[in-house]
């Protein structure tokens, strides 16, 4: 029975072994959310919402003043260094104030609050009349801007690039007038270790926009989003209303940690079927120890002559 139990028990722990290593290339698949144009159908319906004076018209979003389209589903990283990409096509109208951001919020917001979320903003902004712009980083209330001599009001099609390097910790800004021209070099750049609060919660992610009157629009005509290290988190939940939502920053030591992490539940079976293995193992050797302790061994008995008239005497065993 004990040499059954540790057969078993070897088996278990040969199948947990590969369930994690099954687990860990599929969290190295990347996820990605593409939009080459965006339709009124039940695709985009699906996975992308809208908020405020957003609309979709001509295969294109269209926000007038203050407009926030968002992934209705966030998604969650794995791996010590989380990273992601996204590009989107846009046009800003002519003028100044208006502004176009990439946005990353937690999952683990309050909808009763009253302020936007805070986590990570990229924002492009056209600072004065004359079309300068500025690029703003903004992670958990600290916002460092770098100056930028390129056009955003122009009424111009242009291409954005904005990636998270996990290992480098650094965000980057790429724009180009061409999609098939991505620059090498960044418009911006900003040092920030997000592993810990990417790894810790689900994000969703969207584009926003903000101005001044509803004569300023912001058009997006193509979006991608990149992970590099994650998977779509499946919620029952209705999408987050981006216009009454509060975010902690991800330095907030309260913030809770993630539930049923994969890498706990595998070192849970792990710890269960060594300990299993060890108790049996005990069992087998404290069994053993009792038999050779009592050995089993056969009776002797004394032999008896009987006399009989007419027989030889025989040996019977016993008495």
């Amino acid at each position: 029975m004990a040499p059954f139990l540790l057969s078993g028990y070897a088996i278990f722990l040969l199948l947990c072994f590969s369930a994690l290593s099954m687990g860990s290339v599929d969290e190295k698949l990347p996820f990605s959310l593409s939009f080459e144009k965006f339709e009124n159908d039940q695709r985009f319906g699906s996975e992308i919402a809208l908020y405020g004076d957003a609309e979709v018209r001509n295969s294109t979003v269209l926000m007038f003043g203050k407009g926030r389209m968002m992934c209705r589903k966030p998604f969650r990283f794995f791996g010590t260094n989380p990273g992601f990409s996204t590009y989107f096509s846009f046009s800003i109208s002519a003028g100044y104030g208006q502004n176009l951001a990439f946005l990353l919020v937690p999952s683990n917001i309050s909808q009763e609050a009253e302020v936007n979320p805070r986590f990570l903003v990229v924002k492009l902004a056209a600072t004065n009349a004359a079309g300068a712009s500025s690029i703003a980083f903004d992670v958990g209330g600290a916002i460092p801007v770098k100056s930028s001599s390129l056009v955003l009001s122009s009424e111009e099609k242009l291409h954005s690039w904005i990636d998270y390097d996990g290992a480098s910790k650094m965000i980057e800004v790429k724009i180009s007038k061409s999609r098939d021209l991505k620059p090498e070099k960044s418009l911006a750049s900003c040092p920030v270790d997000l592993s810990n609060a990417l790894w810790r919660e689900a994000m969703y992610v969207g584009i926003s926009s903000s101005g001044e009157g509803a004569s300023r629009t912001s058009n997006v005509y193509s979006w991608s989003f990149n992970v590099t290290h994650g998977a779509p988190y499946q919620m029952h939940s209705e999408p987050l209303n981006p216009d009454s939502v509060t975010v902690r920053s991800y330095e907030d030591p309260l913030l809770p940690m993630r539930r049923g992490s994969p890498w706990k539940i595998v070192v849970a079976l792990f710890v269960g079927v060594i300990f299993g293995a060890l108790l049996a193992s005990a069992v087998f050797f404290l069994r053993s120890k009792v038999v050779k302790r009592h050995p089993v061994s056969p009776i002797e008995y004394e032999s008896e002559k009987i006399d009989s008239d007419g027989f030889k005497a025989v040996d019977v065993a016993g008495k």
